[in-house]
């Protein structure tokens, strides 16, 4: 069995009895492109699925990342507020701006 030129199944059929298959039973044309399809289908399934998974794990990274940047951010602001009389006052806005950003 072929979908878009590559082979996606074979069907085998076995019978313990000579011409065990009644004609009519064989002539499986009407359902083979409804086979493929639903064979077809599930193979994108699988691969639609394997793909959300690797979305799923590359945001979950880059939410780590971004954690940590943050907090090393907060660490920092917070560091420089603390020494408070050794910026100037524009310093000490910037500081408070970059503080809200990443509290969020």
């Amino acid at each position: 069995m072929a979908h878009e030129n590559s082979v996606i199944g074979v069907i085998m059929l076995e019978s313990d009895r000579l011409n065990g298959f009644d004609p009519e039973a064989l002539n499986l044309s009407s359902a083979w492109p409804t086979t493929r399809r639903v064979i077809a289908n599930a193979q994108l399934y699988e691969q639609v699925k394997r793909a959300n998974q690797a979305k799923s794990e590359f945001v979950s990274i880059v939410a780590h990342e971004l954690k940590r940047a943050m907090t090393s951010s907060r660490v920092t602001v917070t560091c420089w507020r603390w020494r408070g009389s050794q910026v100037s006052e524009g310093q000490l806005q910037f500081l408070n701006t970059i503080r809200s950003n990443v509290n969020g």
